[in-house]
């Protein structure tokens, strides 16, 4: 089995820091310093964007309720393609599929590709495992993040 993104598309890794809280106590509660998961609502809604070295990765997500969709793509030098991502938020996690009809490699072949995977959403960061299967190269896998625009 391959790994990464590479079969299909090179795994995004973007790097995202985390909110830190402060370690002073008060008989007043005080509201977080950022904000909470996504977890309902439309907390994914908007262009999410994942990297790495010369592949990018981009969803423009819509959340209704639990319910989450919205076009993908990817690019990197001599292969692309346009897809459609849908999945649930439960709780911090979003589970997806990321489904590319019609792949572009250069080499005039007509693949497909179906990505799956949990990821653990951080405010305007979320990332986790993933597992696909390209038509003409073969399943893949790795961890992908992404970070919010």
């Amino acid at each position: 089995m391959k790994s990464g993104f590479a079969a299909l598309l090179t795994a995004c890794v973007v790097v995202a820091g985390c909110g830190a809280g402060s370690s002073a106590r008060s008989a007043i509660p005080t509201a977080p310093s950022s904000p909470p998961p996504a977890t309902g609502g439309s907390g994914l809604t908007g262009r999410w964007i994942g990297r790495e070295l010369s592949t990018v990765v981009t969803w423009s997500l819509t959340q209704e309720g639990s319910a989450v969709s919205g076009p993908s793509s990817f690019s990197e030098p001599g292969a692309g393609g346009a897809g459609t991502v849908t999945g649930t938020v439960s709780d911090s996690t979003f589970t997806f599929k990321d489904n590319y009809p019609s792949l572009t490699d250069g080499a005039s072949r007509n693949c497909t590709a179906v990505i799956t995977g949990t990821l653990t959403i951080g405010g305007a960061s979320m990332g986790g495992p993933y597992q696909g299967t390209n038509s003409c190269t073969g399943p893949f896998e790795g961890r992908i993040n992404f970070t919010k625009q």
